[in-house]
């Protein structure tokens, strides 16, 4: 089919397939898509034609000719990527019909279209558009995350459960301290996303950046382009790259927040711990094979994000070496990372607000994880007491030594302490003291506390 405004084949998106959503969000997903990318190229060449015959530079009936046909515009993306190849970019042929389209409509119009600009003029703003709407939809994602996590916290700011450090049993902790941790990375990475989509900027240049084609009007042109579009006014910035590198270490540091969560609830449900669970959704988390099975799928998807998102952080980073005054493959090397990073947030914030919202806390495990198996975790508090009386090298050697009895025998370290030279110094008071989680439970209770009062 020829690339025509009438056409009937739909815009389609690049991840409606059959691997495309996992992760992803439906309303991310729809805001990065092709359709909408379209869209908003052509909505930036209406908008460049009405401001500038607001600025006198080209006649008022030009400007409303190119938007009734914008309006009316529904080109074939899979003819638009084909016919992008020749170019290099999406933008010579769109505007190449949409020339053609406007001059059956009014020949002294088409003269009109793409005025003064350059195809990055086009492709940047139209990225900034559909990026601006993709990051809407994460921070609130994010937001939910938050007021889960405040929930979680206040709810279990004093149920023990382990503290592990390397991957080993340390000391006491609480759920809720562990879910204040998550809290503090999902904050930060939704305010340094806040804070990169503020520089969401409208690309006006020309083709080497000096705005020559609108004279003296082109900072009225400017400032008119980005007030209708809603992005910032800002001076051509063809080749400088600060804006994407920022807006791709944000997208990296939300992945990166919401993957650490959900690694942790993938460690944390092993039959082995059971200290944490997703929601029993019917059929959700099942397995082909084994029907006893259930994964902790959200937490799956979103560390799948976690994965490939640094690299395309790398890309972006690396392809922010622009030459001269048009780059010459750093610019086309951004287009497919940007949105993928975008689609990558999107779904892991989508999938990490539906884990967080189901997620069962077993919190009787938690404790009998503490004080039954996980009774060496207090060897650090038996040190502490060992140590009003023996040097510290003695007290530690006296408990370490108990220790790997205490694991490799199944028994209770304070049963094995009661054997071992510790008895001699400690009391069964002392004992009873050191074994007490009381004071790690009222530690982790007050920083639960103290970061909530501080954050509202």
């Amino acid at each position: 089919m020829s690339p025509s405004s009438s056409s009937s084949e739909s815009l389609s998106a690049p991840y409606d397939g059959l691997l495309g959503s996992l992760p992803g969000d439906a309303l991310v997903d729809a805001a990065i898509g092709d359709a909408a990318l379209v869209s908003a190229m052509l909505r930036v060449e209406a908008t460049m034609a009405s401001a500038q015959a607001a600025t006198g530079l080209i006649p008022q009936s030009s400007a409303d000719v190119i938007a009734t046909v914008v309006a009316d515009a529904h080109y074939d993306v899979r003819e638009l990527g084909r016919a992008a190849v020749a170019a290099g970019n999406p933008v010579v042929p769109l505007a190449s019909w949409l020339t053609r389209d406007v001059r059956a409509r009014d020949a002294s119009a088409a003269a009109h279209v793409h005025f003064g600009t350059t195809s990055q003029d086009i492709l940047d703003t139209a990225l900034m558009l559909i990026a601006r709407d993709a990051v809407a939809v994460i921070l609130d994602r994010l937001d939910a995350c938050s007021g889960l996590l405040v929930s979680l916290a206040r709810e279990h700011a004093r149920a023990l459960m382990t503290g592990r450090s390397l991957g080993q049993i340390a000391a006491p902790i609480t759920f809720g301290l562990k879910a204040v941790g998550w809290l503090g990375g999902v904050d930060a990475a939704r305010d340094r996303l806040e804070a990169a989509s503020s520089r969401f900027a409208v690309q006006l240049g020309g083709p080497v950046g000096t705005r020559v084609a609108w004279g003296a009007h082109a900072p009225r042109l400017a400032a008119s382009v980005a007030s209708a579009l809603g992005l910032a006014d800002a001076p051509p910035w063809h080749t400088e790259r600060s804006r994407i590198v920022d807006l791709a270490s944000a997208l990296g540091q939300v992945v990166a927040a919401l993957g650490t969560i959900a690694t942790d609830v993938i460690l944390l449900s092993q039959n082995e711990i059971g200290e944490l669970s997703e929601s029993p959704s019917a059929g959700r988390g099942s397995s082909s094979a084994m029907p006893h099975k259930r994964n902790p799928i959200g937490s799956i998807l979103v560390r799948s994000a976690t994965l490939q998102s640094p690299g395309l952080v790398s890309t972006l980073l690396a392809a922010a070496v622009h030459d001269n005054e048009r780059a010459a493959g750093a610019w086309h090397a951004e287009w497919t990372p940007l949105r993928e990073l975008l689609h990558l947030a999107g779904g892991a914030g989508a999938e990490m607000s539906g884990v967080l919202s189901g997620l069962v806390v077993h919190a009787d495990t938690m404790r009998e994880n503490v004080t039954g198996r996980g009774s060496v975790m207090f060897a650090e508090s038996v040190a502490r007491a060992l140590m009003r009386h023996v040097d510290r090298a003695e007290a530690q050697s006296i408990v370490a030594d108990a220790s790997v009895v205490a694991t490799s025998s199944g028994r209770s370290l304070r049963d094995v302490l009661e054997d071992s030279p510790a008895s001699g110094h400690l009391s069964a008071e002392d004992l009873d003291a050191a074994f007490d989680p009381t004071d790690h439970i009222d530690a982790a209770a007050r920083l639960v506390e103290q970061t909530l009062g501080a954050r509202t």
